[in-house]
């Protein structure tokens, strides 16, 4: 009879009431699905001393496994780097954990005998790239791309993990050219698609509730600089000038701190210089039942992005049959081969994207392994590891 395993999972990052970000999403649907190997792991969901009603890690702690509070939030990154670092290795301690997996930001623990296994999206947008491309991005989207030091840490200690997980062949491939990891450690485990939300009824008078005359270009995500909505912009007016197309530019995601708050103002001036201010609308957080709405009326699903290590939003589109237009240089290209390709430096090879996406047919609706094929494979690797641990 196989032994339980006990595992400790990082969760700070779900203890929010929305799943708003791809890295947030990845880890409660695993979790979930991980949850039903119940007689044979026992989960425990580390996070911040916080009141956890209303977040998607209470509802998954309600069912799922144990939440432990290691520390109250703290303001600056560092500070809770640092907390992470000496206060998470005595909760292990203390509750016999055998594994680790670092889910959030891919804090692999320096000061821990427990095997840790880390989940890496992507390199982060300092490391994705070659210097050459780099400059690239900080010339079209006009920010300077850093060197941190919390992601030199990080990286440095995902040496450490028994076993890495990359969303991609591309975030795989970039890892072992950095040698941040050895490449018999790295197993490609693509996340899963949860089924279609549910969609709210009379779907029509979303488009009334949210302000949206049909047809539109549909994009999802964070509102920030490396999601290239300022180059989306511009090769919509180029779209829109030569009459390719007569309706709207539609983003839904949330801008969050500053530097998403100045991102979405400076969008949003593009747009009035460009006297589209009717025409490009930000929705903010959009729950998933009206979203599958807005993927399946959309003329066109647009991802020109400078960095993703996977990517939901045009895979689900995707699968709503809708035409996807992607960035060339990330990992998308891996995860949607039948997608239109661009070059995000290039507004005006965006826009002719768009112009053959708009003229081909709908396409056949993709598909996707679901999280619980996912979630066998993660469980495989957690046995593996801790049985190579004894």
């Amino acid at each position: 009879m196989l032994k339980k395993i006990k595992i400790a999972y990082d969760c700070r990052h779900l203890q929010k009431p929305n799943l708003d970000d791809g890295a947030s999403r990845y880890s409660f649907e695993l979790l979930n699905a991980i949850a039903a190997y119940g007689t044979l792991l026992e989960l425990f969901f580390l996070g911040y001393k916080d009141d956890l009603a209303g977040t998607k890690l209470g509802e998954l702690a309600a069912k799922k496994g144990e939440f432990v509070g290691v520390f109250k939030r703290r303001g600056p990154t560092m500070l809770n780097y640092s907390l992470t670092q000496a206060m998470f290795p005595r909760v292990l301690r203390a509750k016999g954990v055998d594994l680790f997996h670092a889910l959030f930001q891919t804090e692999v623990l320096a000061l821990t005998e427990v095997p840790q296994i880390a989940t890496v999206h992507d390199p982060g947008p300092y490391y994705s790239y070659s210097d050459e491309v780099r400059g690239k991005i900080e010339e079209a989207a006009g920010i300077c791309v850093k060197n941190r030091f919390q992601d030199r840490l990080r990286f440095k200690f995902i040496k450490k993990a028994e076993a890495v997980l990359a969303d991609s062949e591309f975030t795989r491939k970039r890892l072992v050219e950095l040698d941040f990891a050895r490449p018999e450690k790295i197993t490609v485990v693509y996340p899963g698609l949860a089924p279609c939300a549910e969609q709210v009824t009379a779907g029509e008078d979303i488009f009334v509730r949210y302000g949206i005359a049909r047809p539109y270009v549909f994009m999802v995500g964070r509102i920030q600089p490396y999601k290239n909505i300022l180059g989306a912009i511009k090769a919509f007016k180029i779209l829109t000038d030569r009459g390719l197309f007569d309706g709207m530019l539609v983003a839904a995601g949330t801008a969050k701190g500053a530097d998403g708050k100045n991102y979405l103002d400076q969008c949003l001036k593009q747009a009035e210089i460009y006297g589209l201010a009717g025409k490009v609308r930000f929705l903010g957080y959009v729950p998933d039942s009206h979203l599958q709405t807005f993927y399946s009326k959309a003329a066109v699903f647009l991802q020109a992005s400078f960095l993703e290590g996977f990517g939901f939003p045009p895979l689900e589109a995707a699968r709503a049959g809708t035409p996807v237009v992607v960035s060339e240089i990330c990992s998308l290209p891996e995860i949607i081969p039948q997608a239109v390709k661009v070059s995000p430096f290039s507004p005006e090879d965006i826009a002719g994207g768009m112009s053959a996406a708009l003229k081909s047919v709908r396409c056949e609706k993709a598909k996707w392994p679901d999280w619980a094929q996912t979630a066998k494979k993660v469980v495989e690797i957690y046995r593996a590891v801790e049985n190579r641990s004894k």
